[in-house]
């Protein structure tokens, strides 16, 4: 609606000559500047009408569609665009706004990370717009829960924190979600020490919790803040923050089994702890008791999660592999192998690559070859996937040298190591007795580091 240079106009239209032939008498030129005329501006406000009637069109019609998955994104594009330019007539922009939270919610719910974070993104905005704060806050939080990278809606999380304190206060619960949200996925992303900000944040408009929301508010707030504290390798404060949390939930008013689940969480957090600072006697102890309470409650993530690790802190701490057969056994009712099952229902790809690597590390040490064969399969990306099934096949007597070209320069270190250690293997008898068993000792000694050993070396880099 504004005025334009005229050889800027030119140059937008992609001709060489006066606009005016092009145009005509829709715009005026004066002094080589371009504006709309009269009749230039009636017919841009026609086509700004014409295109708010044309969404409204697709509006009405998907809305009288039965409810599907398609239809609620149509009705959430459409819409969403339709009450943008009819300035927002409350009815149908409650009903866009709605739309708009199911599908951020949904996607959360069924792992669609796109869906939340679109969603999500477009209940804040509409929500902000009309003074729906607490669906603002919680569609922004559904986008930052499922985002790769939370510093992308960082201009959206901004404008949630300068929310006036009457409105926070009014909508406290939303609003520390988001808090907890953010925190979440800054550490989830590699960025603890942002993610204390949002923590902290949280925790201090918390206060002392009072009621069960508050009370898993606070909470889930002080686990994150352990974890922010791991990942920044300061054990010591982490454990104080699990401790500290602990302690307050026996005074927290709040259900028993819900008070469990949270004791659970933050006990499983311990664990990881007490694993990361070295502590792997303290860490298998803690992570058997969430293995047991976990099965008691019925919460399968968590025992499938436990059982992975306790049974990798004792394999660490085992001097040899001759406890591996009790390991690959039923502990607490549960196996190894019903993590992985698990892992493969979920589709959980992160840590069903964490369980194939430590089953197929104790089928090593037992000699089963074959069947950590099959458990690898045949996929060439993994690194460490591709350095164990090089190795079984020494093993196994298959190939006499290993490939040192790993993107890990400890497998390539390893793999130089296996290498040089095999040219020992390959002394002849001599005649010579002393000679013959010193060599056959150092050859039953290389094959125990390779069964044993060396896979609990790839162990630590998984």
């Amino acid at each position: 609606m504004g005025v334009i240079d005229v050889n800027e106009l030119t140059s937008m239209l992609n001709i060489p000559e006066d606009p005016r032939l092009l145009l005509g008498d829709l715009i005026e030129v004066n002094n080589n500047e371009a504006k709309l005329s009269q009749k230039g501006r009636e017919v841009v406000s026609s086509i700004a009408n014409c295109e708010e009637v044309v969404f409204r069109i697709l509006y009405e019609y998907y809305r009288s569609r039965p409810r599907s998955l398609e239809r609620d994104v149509a009705l959430a594009e459409y819409g969403s665009k339709y009450v943008e330019l009819s300035d927002y007539p409350i009815e149908i922009t409650n009903e866009v706004l709605t739309t708009c939270l199911r599908l951020a919610r949904f996607g959360a719910e069924a792992n669609l990370p796109e869906l939340a974070r679109r969603y999500g993104v477009k209940a804040f905005l509409i929500g902000m717009r009309i003074g729906d704060y607490a669906a603002a806050l919680e569609g922004l939080g559904h986008a930052v829960r499922k985002s790769r990278n939370p510093l992308e809606l960082m201009p959206f999380i901004d404008q949630a924190i300068k929310l006036d304190k009457e409105t926070i206060n009014k909508h406290l619960v939303n609003y520390v979600g988001l808090m907890l949200s953010v925190g979440e996925g800054l550490i989830g992303s590699g960025f603890p020490k942002e993610a204390l900000r949002f923590i902290n944040h949280g925790l201090e408009l918390i206060g002392e919790p009072n009621s069960e929301l508050t009370c898993y508010l606070w909470t889930r707030l002080t686990t994150n803040l352990a974890s922010a504290y791991m990942e920044l390798m300061k054990y010591a404060e982490a454990i104080e923050m699990v401790n500290t949390a602990l302690g307050k939930l026996t005074n927290c008013r709040i259900d028993e089994r819900t008070r469990r689940q949270l004791v659970l969480e933050l006990r499983d957090r311990l664990g990881v702890i007490k694993y990361l600072s070295g502590d792997l006697s303290g860490a298998y102890s803690v992570f058997s008791d969430v293995l047991r309470e976990a099965l008691e409650l019925n919460e399968i993530p968590f025992a499938a999660s436990a059982m992975h690790n306790l049974v990798k802190a004792k394999v660490l701490m085992s001097s040899d592999c001759s406890n591996y057969p009790e390991l690959l056994r039923p502990i607490h009712g549960w196996t190894l192998r019903d993590s992985l099952n698990h892992y493969l229902t979920t589709n959980d790809q992160k840590n069903l690559r964490k369980v194939r690597i430590l089953l197929t590390v104790l089928l090593i040490g037992i000699g089963d070859y074959d069947e950590a064969v099959k458990l690898l399969g045949q996929g060439d990306n993994d690194d460490i996937e591709r350095f164990l099934r090089e190795l079984i096949t020494i093993l196994k007597g298959e190939a006499s040298t290993m490939t040192t070209e790993y993107r890990s320069p400890a497998l390539a270190d390893l793999a130089t190591y296996i290498n040089t250690a095999l040219r020992i293997t390959k002394w002849q008898s001599t005649g010579n007795k002393l000679w013959d068993q010193t060599a056959q000792a150092l050859k039953n000694e290389i094959t125990q580091i390779m069964k044993c050993q060396i896979p609990k070396l790839v162990l630590l880099q998984a």
